[in-house]
């Protein structure tokens, strides 16, 4: 799948790159991705929880799970 940069403001895309080809009728699937931080303390937990994580031991697959339970419990 392509993808290209744009900044959504006032209900209109700007493209930073070059501008797709989109045909008549076509349908596009557009991801948003948000940067504001709404809860800092979040955050820092999320970050707390990871710190270290790497030299415990942990296989990958273990690792990978919990990422699934943080997602689902802090990601509604």
């Amino acid at each position: 799948m392509k993808s290209f940069r744009a900044v959504y403001k006032n209900d209109s895309l700007k493209w930073l790159d070059e501008k797709p080809e989109i045909a008549e009728g076509e349908q596009v699937i557009v991801m948003v991705k948000n940067r504001e931080v709404k809860d800092k303390k979040q955050i820092r937990e999320i970050l707390d929880r990871a710190w270290g994580s790497w030299g415990t031991g942990k296989t990958l697959d273990e690792i990978d799970e919990e990422i699934r339970q943080m997602r689902e419990r802090d990601w509604d």
